[in-house]
């Protein structure tokens, strides 16, 4: 069996092949952070399937990954600007 976990876009993944894939035994669990519509509604098929854990589109929110955005920008900048 396979476990799947993503902190990525959504939409990435067919949800309902996954959902079928975890339901055959074929994928043992997912763990999902982002989904094809966000924000995710009431009643979707993911809610109460006890093998996937779902996770609010956070992954990125980091204070390290504040810092890197910051560094990362101020660089494209000055790279703009020296041409």
């Amino acid at each position: 069996m396979t476990r799947l976990e993503r902190t990525a876009r959504g939409g990435l993944i067919d949800e309902a092949a996954l959902l079928a894939a975890i339901q055959s035994g074929h994928v043992a669990a997912a763990g999902l952070d982002s989904f094809a519509a966000e924000p995710m509604t009431a009643g979707h098929p993911f809610h109460g399937e006890p093998r996937i854990t779902l996770s609010p589109h956070i992954g990125g929110v980091t204070a390290d990954a504040y810092v890197k955005m910051g560094v990362g920008a101020a660089r494209n900048a000055l790279a703009v600007l020296n041409g």
